[in-house]
């Protein structure tokens, strides 16, 4: 329902930044269909963005080298740069001009409201806090767990082998950017933004990081000077989006590894979404109400038959006068469910590896895929599942009906 309040503008917007991760299939969530500037910014191009030059970012990414290209990325003056230290660094602070490390208490009673700048380290991941974000003394313990079990139930690692290229997500937002000075390594960056005068921001994720905007963290000052908001309290349930964490996150985590088609990047987080959820439901109450939270059908809007399966996977509804319909979510959640159930567990992991093999890899990949792309991957799928998979998931597929 939300999702189709910000249709039109995020027609204007999303060609409007396109400067930092062409890696990225990932530009959601369940709540709309829209770009941010950077969210676009996070999700266009992985070659231009202020923190790697277009050659530095080939380079780094074509060899594979043991160590990250230097790179210039922007500064508040633009007089100097930060070098992006060799990928034996540990992650941290390389001066000590980023903004304070916090702990947060881990009780879900508590609430730590940021008043200016701020990040959480855990094992695998930063958490960092944009001013005026209000967190439960929880939400990083939640954040590892949902981490944790992705790597469990897709048998996926979050570190990779090979350097992850640190990707400027903030100068377009605020002008410059406060996390220059922290690097990352193979920690994914998780942004918690503010969407101060309800553009309609939403949440995105790439390779390179992961960007959450849920109303439930916004505090109580943005919230009552925002007429959009408190003039609509249905924005404001009070149940913290864990599913849209554990969404985005499943994008960082498979696009460290191989594209996927669109059908299969959106539907999959929604799969894995719901699947670490429920599993992690006795974890927490807020891990269930938030499953429960999600809007999962069963049925798309056009007529799939085992005779057309094929060609809708094949389109992969790459048609933008498509984009409020979201049927690549219910699609690529059902085949999810169908290839689990009939050709196991393995099934994600074994076809990114296919995906990896026929060049669509994460070091070797730029840019979004395209008709001949999608044609390679859907042989590719026939390979691995069968030549009849298509007629066997449309088959499948009426009995839901």
């Amino acid at each position: 329902m939300k999702k189709k309040l910000l249709i039109f503008l995020s027609l204007l917007t999303i060609a409007a930044f396109s400067a930092c991760s062409d890696q990225t299939a990932a530009t959601d969530t369940k709540e709309a269909s829209i770009q941010s500037s950077e969210e676009s910014t996070a999700v266009e191009s992985k070659t231009a963005e202020s923190t790697q030059s277009s050659e530095e970012s080939k380079t780094a990414e074509s060899t594979q080298s043991s160590e990250e290209s230097k790179t210039a990325e922007s500064t508040q003056s633009s007089e100097e740069s930060t070098v992006a230290p060799a990928s034996t660094q540990a992650p941290g602070p390389l001066s000590e001009n980023v903004p304070k490390k916090i702990t947060l208490s881990g009780n879900r009673d508590d609430r730590f409201l940021a008043d200016d700048f701020c990040y959480v380290e855990g094992e695998k991941f930063f958490l960092l806090l944009e001013k005026d974000v209000c967190v439960p003394g929880d939400y990083a313990d939640n954040v590892a767990l949902i981490m944790d079990q992705l790597e469990k139930e897709t048998s996926l690692t979050f570190a990779v082998s090979y350097p992850i290229i640190p990707c400027d997500t903030c100068s377009v937002k605020y002008g410059y950017n406060p996390w220059k000075d922290l690097f990352f390594g193979q920690k994914v960056p998780i942004y918690l933004f503010i969407d101060r005068e309800s553009v309609g921001y939403i949440s995105c994720a790439s390779a390179e990081f992961t960007i959450i905007y849920d109303y439930n963290l916004f505090s109580d000052e943005v919230w009552d000077s925002v007429p959009a908001y408190h003039d609509n309290p249905w924005r404001r349930d009070g149940v913290i989006e864990y599913s849209t964490v554990a969404h985005e996150l499943t994008h960082t985590l498979t696009l460290r590894h191989a594209k996927l088609t669109k059908i299969l990047t959106e539907g999959l987080a929604d799969y894995y979404a719901e699947k670490v959820l429920l599993d992690l439901a006795d974890q927490s109450e807020d891990f269930k109400k938030s499953a429960r939270n999600m809007y999962l059908i069963n049925s798309v809007k056009d007529t799939l038959t085992p005779e057309n399966a094929e060609e809708i996977f094949l389109n992969d509804y790459s048609d933008l006068s498509q984009i409020e319909r979201q049927d690549e979510y219910t699609l690529g959640r059902l085949y999810g469910i169908f290839l689990a159930k009939n050709y196991g567990d393995s099934f994600l992991k074994d076809f990114l590896e296919v995906s990896k093999e026929a060049g669509y890899s994460y070091s070797a990949f730029l840019g979004d895929l395209q008709e001949k792309d999608r044609v390679v991957l859907t042989n590719e799928f026939k390979k691995l599942f069968g030549d009849d998979v298509f007629q066997k998931f449309g088959e499948w597929y009426q009995t839901l009906q």
